[in-house]
């Protein structure tokens, strides 16, 4: 897989606290520091550390007038149990074939609804300097956002559009195939 968009701060020791109704989004434009070109996206790694804040949710959704908008296009999870008071990389697998646009902007949704701002926080690393987005704040779950001075760390992978995802959930193992459709070339994993 390749990441096709990401901002890592090189000071990255401050953070955004994320907690019920108080929201963080990471807007990012396709091509900005990676390849500018269609393709289905698989992942978002996003920086940051969890104190027990219950289950934590992480989306795609797109922009209207630079604005997260809309509803989730795709949605992961993770619980407690996969997250690190540490400050650490957090994989969300999204496993989609949502097909996402070259030169297009979209936004990286956080939310975390069961955690308490205090003793359970998810809390995400930031820093400046990325030129394809900035971070959104919202204090209504989403339905308003606020912008803030900062960017979250955070990387965007998948599969260039030449390829197709091709699930095969008839043998134990749930594997599946990746088939170029610009040659015959068929690229198992699982």
């Amino acid at each position: 897989m390749t990441v096709y968009e990401s901002f890592i701060a090189v000071n990255d020791n401050s953070s955004t606290t994320i907690y019920q109704n108080n929201w963080t989004a990471q807007t990012f434009v396709i091509g900005s520091t990676g390849t500018n070109e269609d393709f289905y996206l698989q992942g978002i790694d996003l920086k940051g550390r969890a104190y027990s804040p219950g289950s934590c949710y992480f989306s795609i959704r797109e922009t209207d007038n630079f604005l997260p908008s809309g509803v989730d296009l795709v949605c992961g999870s993770k619980a407690d149990s996969e997250l690190s008071s540490s400050i650490s990389w957090i994989n969300v697998d999204l496993g989609s074939t949502l097909l996402l646009k070259k030169d297009t902007r979209y936004a990286i949704i956080m939310r975390s609804p069961l955690a308490d701002s205090m003793f359970s926080p998810l809390q995400m690393i930031i820093g400046n300097g990325y030129q394809g987005g900035i971070a959104y704040a919202s204090i209504t779950s989403g339905s308003t956002w606020s912008i803030r001075t900062f960017n979250v760390d955070f990387r965007v992978y998948g599969l260039s559009a030449g390829y197709k995802v091709c699930y095969d959930f008839s043998n134990s193992n749930n594997s599946f195939a990746l088939k170029n459709l610009n040659s015959s070339n068929i690229i198992l994993r699982g």
